[in-house]
């Protein structure tokens, strides 16, 4: 079966930071388990050893991978502006927000996976997250 790819759209922070703690911790304990059940490399832009531009990468993974998962969590004004970029492709998209946090007015209307990485509640998170995915395991890249 040939790999797919998954590009995660998040708040990273700086080293060291709360946001790139809880990027760290959702990407390995949420994100990457269940992508990788699935077949999908996992790629976040702060990962990746490539020269060159970072927004030109961004922009490319937003436009060319075969999946995106874009965390809300934080309201970071990047996140939502590459998750609003991928939505206008029209491509696959499942947006995830962590669950004490409330979906803004403009995107209240998408269907969201609300996570928690509690330990008493991950797998039902990796569940939903998984059901989500599935739902375009029949989606051709254009």
């Amino acid at each position: 079966m040939l790999q797919k790819n998954c590009f995660v759209v998040t708040a990273i922070g700086q080293n060291g930071s709360p946001e790139r703690s809880h990027a760290d911790k959702v990407l390995q304990y949420l994100i990457e388990p269940v992508c990788k059940d699935l077949d999908y490399n996992v790629i976040r832009v702060d990962q990746e050893t490539t020269n060159g531009s970072i927004n030109e990468s961004i922009i490319n993974h937003l436009k060319n991978d075969d999946l995106v998962i874009a965390d809300m969590t934080g309201y970071n004004a990047n996140a939502f502006y590459e998750l609003g970029y991928r939505q206008a492709l029209n491509l696959p998209l499942v947006p995830i927000i962590e669950h004490t946090e409330k979906l803004p007015f403009d995107v209240v209307t998408n269907r969201t996976v609300f996570y928690d990485t509690d330990v008493s509640a991950i797998e039902n998170s990796k569940t939903q997250l998984k059901n989500m995915i599935l739902e375009f395991k029949d989606f051709v890249m254009p």
